[in-house]
């Protein structure tokens, strides 16, 4: 979110990640959402290493190490939730079906009568 104090820990995780190349290919615009989405994924599976960067100040070799693997664990993961406004390329021929399901799995996702 905007304007939310980063805790310390997270500010260094994020500058690990970025003073390491990760955020290298990531498009400009989408560099917020990385971050947060990280951040996010930092708190939800490796608050013990946030923990622990916290309490020592800096990041030992143990934990460089963690943070390496988890870096690399997001990375590999991570979905930009907006695509980049530069590259609509093939976008456009995509969009016009995308409100009709594929093949009808998506319609009974949420049943009529569940509804309150």
């Amino acid at each position: 979110g905007e304007l939310d104090p980063m805790a310390v820990e997270e500010q260094v995780v994020v500058l690990y990640a970025a003073s390491n190349g990760y955020l290298d290919e990531v498009e400009t615009d989408a560099v917020t959402d990385w971050e947060s989405q990280f951040r996010d994924f930092m708190r939800d599976t490796h608050g013990d290493l946030l923990d622990s960067i916290r309490t020592e100040q800096e990041i030992s070799d143990e934990n460089e190490e963690k943070l390496r693997e988890a870096v690399e664990q997001f990375d590999s993961n991570y979905e930009p939730e907006h695509t980049s406004l530069v590259d609509v390329s093939d976008s456009d021929e995509a969009d016009e079906g995308d409100n009709e399901p594929e093949n009808g799995e998506d319609e009974d996702q949420t049943p009529v009568e569940e509804r309150s």
